[in-house]
This record gives C-alpha cells, structure tokens and sequence, in this order.
C-alpha cells in the first residue's frame, strides 16, 4: 500500500505536507496577530489589549474562538500558561499550534469513524462517478455519507474527484481529509487577510 492508500483513517504524505503548511499558516497568523496586538510594543500582551484587537477585528476573534472553542474570558486564561497576567509571543503561538493540532484531531478522528462505511461502499473495487453516485443513493445509513462527500463538493462529485474516471475508497479518503484541513486554513480567508492589513 502506498503513502497515498491509507484506509485506516491514517495521514497520507500529502496531508502531512498540507499540515505542516497550515502550522506555518498558524504561526503568521499568529505572530501578524500578536504584533498588531502589542500596541505599546513591550513584547507581551495584557488582556486589554487582546480584548480592544479581538473586539476590533471580528473575523479575527471568530476565527480564534471557533479553532479553541472557549469564550472569551476562557480565552486569556488559556494562554497564559504561567498566569503572570502577560500573554507572551511563545504562549500565544503555542497555544494557536495546540488548539489547531486539536481540532485537526478532531476531524481526523470523524473522517476515521467514516472509513469503514467508505471501505464497504467500494468493497475493494473503483468505481465511476456514476456508480458511487447510485451507490449513495441506495444507502441505508441515512446518507451521512453521501451528506459528508456532498457538503464538501457544493453536490457535485465530480467537483471532489476532478475529471478521474475512476474514484477508489483511498482516494475519498484523501480528498475528505484535504478538505477538512482546508477548513482549518489559515491563508485563504480574505476576510482575515484584510482585517490584518488594515493597520
């Protein structure tokens, strides 16, 4: 079996590769964050002021809220691991790498629990577009299968898979984990890029 064929839930190269590019794409972000933040420019941040950025920047604060799942007052807490009151540039960008590996986990952990379902709907075989097309459609597992693969394509398969006349269970699963990582990116969000270059 090669790197790419992994039908056990497991990280293909090209997923590490696109991991390891998202942690790069955390650690930008967090340091564009924390320099904007750090208005008085001593190197660390009071909760002050990552409150005035985060109310300032929404997209900002979604983000971060929505990748470590905390309120806001959990949020300051969190990071300051030493609980000296100051939020430095390590445990800031400690934390985001944490949080992101986490939630990576996370939906590792459900495209695994999607794997056996995917394993017997290609019972060893490729299929054409078509065939797993039908092959959806007659499931009887309330399609949360055919609803994971769709909500990832806007309903269209070939969307997924590309012009591939074939479409193998390692291949869904590689495409599913690329795009779930994709839903932690940190660099394509304009909204985000914007914001950041607003000051």
């Amino acid at each position: 079996m090669t790197t790419g064929d992994r039908l056990d839930g497991s990280v293909s190269h090209e997923n590490e590769e696109l991991l390891e590019e998202q942690l790069k794409n955390v650690n930008v972000f967090g340091e564009r964050v924390f320099l904007q933040c750090d208005r008085d420019g001593n190197g660390w941040l009071s909760r002050t002021e990552l409150k005035r950025f985060l109310q300032a920047h929404i997209a900002v604060k979604n983000k971060i809220l929505t990748l470590c799942n905390f309120k806001w007052k959990e949020l300051f807490e969190a990071i300051d691991v030493d609980g000296d009151g100051k939020m430095e540039k390590h445990e800031w960008i400690a934390f985001l790498q944490d949080k992101f590996r986490q939630r990576n986990e996370e939906e590792q952990q459900t495209l695994l629990k999607l794997s056996d379902q995917i394993n017997s709907l290609f019972n060893n075989k490729s299929l054409t577009l078509l065939q797993l097309e039908d092959k959806l459609a007659h499931r009887n597992d309330n399609n949360s299968l055919k609803t994971t693969l769709l909500q990832h394509s806007n309903n269209d398969l070939k969307e997924l898979f590309g012009d591939s006349s074939r479409v193998t269970a390692s291949k869904v699963m590689d495409v599913l984990k690329q795009k779930k990582l994709k839903e932690l990116d940190f660099s394509e969000e304009e909204e985000l890029k914007e914001e950041l270059e607003e000051e």
